[in-house]
């Protein structure tokens, strides 16, 4: 690890993560990944969305409202192109190729910043297609593919997986599995056994929708470990150890006496699961969400060491939603157009 030691003038003090780029040297071989732009004499930066963080050498002058935390250096080689580097507004230092510890304090600070902040600009988002991940910043996503062809649907899905996992770059993705009573077996066995396959190249969670009783969960996880065996007898390539959870989205679901054993993730989905329990669509008002949100805590209760995520429309209340949801223990949140 190499520490460079310089001076900070910016309001944002948390700390950014990502490869140092000389724009001479192209910034197009990074396009989608984090950047810290390193800028030297009168070279100008090109509007990159990707750029976290700027280091800037010489004398260059920094403009009134700057968009990302910036370092002033005396120099920086041109060598360290693409490598990894965290710069800390704070401290006014660029971590190059940082050592774990660092990254452990880069992190404990980063989701300290996240907790303060009341709106945070990184949020999870849930989506159908992997193009959507390119479109927007993200902590998260939560991935509910949509229909495939007739034919060949474990490769449609386990492209569709590959393709996620390149675009997400390292962020977790939840993918969600149907196991709806009008959904052909065959079909559901095909999806599971292609992101079993494409979970290898990111960071998957899988969810199961449709489990309405005890005996539905077994069967459900039942099919993951079939899904698994199958491969492994075939000598493919798969990872059957990613985290297993499901979707609560109607009233059946939620008070279905469901064991915990086998899950490491609970999900609520809101937007489904609310106006089939108030029989409503439209935005709740206060009195019934004070109502709703106690009956969603006590029949998660079950549920005490396995993580609880949430999905959440971007309504009116949703910020309501948000602080009472993270007063039950939720811990992660997605949001939906």
């Amino acid at each position: 690890m190499k520490t460079l030691i310089g001076t900070c003038q910016t309001h944002d003090l948390t700390p950014v993560m990502g490869k140092l780029c000389f724009p001479e040297k192209g910034m197009d071989a990074f396009r989608g990944e984090a950047c810290l732009a390193v800028l030297s004499d009168s070279l100008p930066l090109s509007e990159e969305s990707t750029v976290v963080g700027t280091i800037l050498l010489s004398d260059l002058a920094v403009p009134a409202t700057y968009p990302c935390p910036f370092l002033r250096l005396p120099s920086l080689s041109s060598e360290h192109h693409g490598k990894i580097a965290l710069l800390d507004p704070q401290s006014g230092t660029l971590f190059i190729s940082p050592d774990l510890s660092t990254l452990d304090r880069y992190t404990q600070a980063l989701c300290s910043a996240c907790l303060d902040s009341p709106s945070a600009s990184r949020r999870s988002w849930v989506i159908h297609t992997p193009e959507e991940i390119a479109r927007r910043d993200a902590d998260g996503w939560l991935l509910e593919l949509t229909a495939p062809p007739d034919q060949n649907a474990e490769e449609f899905y386990y492209e569709q997986y590959c393709d996620a996992a390149d675009r997400a770059m390292g962020t977790p993705i939840a993918a969600v599995v149907n196991l709806a009573a009008d959904r052909a077996p065959e079909q559901t066995r095909e999806q599971i056994r292609a992101l079993l396959r494409g979970a290898v190249y990111g960071r998957f969670s899988l969810l199961l929708r449709g489990i309405l009783s005890p005996d539905g969960l077994r069967l459900g996880l039942e099919e993951v470990h079939r899904a698994f065996c199958e491969l492994e007898s075939e000598g493919r390539e798969c990872n059957g150890y990613l985290p297993r959870g499901i979707l609560i989205d109607t009233p059946m679901s939620l008070v279905c006496e469901l064991s915990p054993m086998g899950l490491d993730l609970i999900a609520l989905d809101l937007p489904r699961l609310l106006p089939l329990l108030t029989g409503s669509h439209r935005s709740m008002d206060e009195r019934l969400l004070q109502g709703i949100l106690p009956l969603l805590g006590r029949m998660t209760e079950r549920y005490g060491k396995q993580k609880k995520i949430a999905i959440l429309s971007l309504s009116d209340l949703s910020n309501v939603f948000c602080k009472e949801l993270r007063s039950m223990g939720t811990e992660e949140i997605y949001w939906q157009d």
